[in-house]
């Protein structure tokens, strides 16, 4: 499910949300990113990373750059310690403001 409104109202649910996806016993790596372009996001990801994500959830949606950078941040710290867990590069900066930002989570099964 995809989560919107305040970092501090979405968090919890968007923090159970990666806990159901990761309990699956067929997921063996997970990452967590965030973009302003879902789709080419995860063909950008299903380009570069081998083995390539076999799919991508979005958890947050909101219009607010900072909101999703700090619930992307949150969730980071979370999981980073599961041994499952896969950081991603860095994108590149755009140029633009993006009217909205997607915090997702890409799995690998």
């Amino acid at each position: 499910m995809r989560w919107t409104g305040p970092p501090d109202e979405a968090l919890p649910h968007v923090v159970a949300e990666v806990y159901r996806q990761t309990a699956d016993p067929h997921v063996r790596q997970f990452a967590i990113g965030r973009t302003d372009d879902p789709v080419a996001a995860f063909i950008q990801l299903r380009q570069t990373l081998q083995p390539p994500p076999t799919q991508m959830v979005i958890l947050y949606e909101v219009g607010s750059a900072d909101a999703a950078r700090t619930v992307e941040r949150v969730l980071r710290r979370l999981f980073q310690r599961d041994p499952r867990y896969r950081s991603l590069p860095t994108p590149g900066q755009r140029s633009r403001k993006p009217p909205y930002q997607y915090v997702y989570i890409v799995l690998w099964d």
